[in-house]
């Protein structure tokens, strides 16, 4: 009986050594709620005197929003004999301190008593809702986001990707999930992604411009930002990409826009500054040749696309329906501003009208011959639909008429 009772002392100080001396704060309380012991970690960690904190219970040290469920806790704890949990700590200054708590039954002083360790989650709540501001930016971000494996024969390997990434590339988040970053690039984008991972692993932070398929095979131009990170000691690829299609094919545009108006431009100059000298110092024959040239060259600029934007016409598409409109086109893209006078047109003729002069009005009243030059840009275009139109200049700018006006027949 002795050696029993020598035993039980010697386990209850083991017990109590352990329990003063753990990292995490240790209660023992009744199941009426009262607090029976506290270890020195609890009361450093609320700041309470041992005294002040044994005249009171998890009622006094839980949030308000997790004190009302004490006594259902306790009583779960009781049928259940343990259970893990977690709550809020509210310390003496009032700070929050989040815990998760393992409770058992036990016997204290002969009692059934429970048994409580809190364990500070501090840095694994702070980390959860790092992760759930990440998750929130990863998924509600405009550009497309991926994560790359970095490691072994699977580099390369999208390993995650946002919502982002895969509705620009028009595939569902699953597809995305099974593919290989160079699936969704071009064959020379693909070629060229293992000069771009040797910078990565260099350590530096690209930055390109990298054209990508969508799942219908359609361009889709992206700026790419991409590094190495390592996360928990796994080396990946982070990359963020950008949707330029727009940006690219606005590049694209005024860049095409810029050459033609340099090439309209320098016809033009030709036009107004080297022919009529030319036509003036030539004889009559001479004259016809060079103005037959010119037409030439302009209609080599409006069917071949050097010079003159086109586009909405097709050569083999001249037509009766739009022989005029086409004739007007092709003066304002020369800097006119010519039009079809729908009230003059029947089946045997049509007018055309300008308010603009293409060589403007100046140089015109002091070549006229321009203003034949006109007549001939007609005559020339007419005749793809009508052979040997009769085009009929009645008005001029160029002889100080208020617009031009010719008459076609055909």
């Amino acid at each position: 009986m002795t050696d029993n009772k020598e035993y039980a002392s010697s386990h209850l100080k083991e017990f109590f050594y352990l329990f003063n001396n753990m990292n995490d704060a240790a209660f023992v309380h009744d199941l009426a709620g009262n607090f029976l012991d506290i270890n020195n970690t609890a009361i450093q960690r609320l700041g309470y005197p041992k005294d002040e904190l044994l005249s009171m219970g998890p009622h006094s040290i839980d949030a308000p929003e997790y004190a009302e469920k004490v006594n259902n806790i306790i009583k779960q704890i009781s049928e259940e004999k343990q259970l893990t949990f977690e709550s809020v700590h509210i310390t003496k200054s009032g700070e929050r301190i989040p815990v998760e708590i393992s409770s058992n039954i036990i016997q204290y002083k002969e009692q059934p008593a429970i048994l409580s360790i809190a364990r500070d989650i501090t840095e694994r709540k702070r980390a959860e809702l790092n992760e759930k501001r990440y998750r929130l930016l990863f998924e509600k971000a405009d550009d497309a986001i991926f994560i790359l494996e970095g490691e072994g024969d699977g580099t390369g390997n999208i390993v995650d990707a946002n919502q982002k990434a895969a509705d620009i590339h028009g595939y569902s988040l699953d597809e995305i999930l099974n593919m290989h970053i160079t699936d969704l690039g071009t064959q020379s984008v693909a070629d060229e992604f293992p000069l771009r991972l040797k910078r990565v692993f260099e350590g530096e932070w690209i930055k390109d411009e990298l054209n990508h398929l969508d799942k219908n095979g359609n361009v889709i131009w992206m700026e790419v930002n991409a590094g190495q990170v390592e996360l928990d000691g796994h080396k990946y690829i982070f990359a963020i990409e950008r949707d330029i299609t727009w940006r690219i094919q606005l590049e694209t545009n005024l860049k095409q826009e810029h050459d033609q108006l340099e090439k309209q431009n320098q016809i033009r100059s030709i036009l107004t500054g080297i022919l009529p000298t030319l036509l003036k110092e030539s004889p009559k024959e001479k004259r016809r040749v060079i103005l037959k040239q010119m037409l030439d060259m302009i209609e080599k600029c409006m069917f071949h696309g050097e010079c003159l934007n086109m586009t909405q016409f097709e050569y083999n598409n001249i037509n009766t329906s739009n022989v005029g409109y086409m004739s007007c086109e092709v003066i304002n893209q020369l800097g006119g501003d010519f039009s079809v006078d729908t009230s003059n047109q029947n089946d045997v003729q049509f007018a055309i009208k300008g308010t603009g002069c293409p060589w403007g009005i100046e140089q015109a009243k002091m070549n006229p011959i321009l203003c034949n030059l006109t007549n001939g840009i007609i005559a020339r275009t007419v005749s793809n639909v009508y052979k040997n139109p009769n085009v009929k200049t009645m008005k001029t700018m160029g002889n100080g008429d208020e617009c031009c006006y010719f008459l076609i027949h055909h």
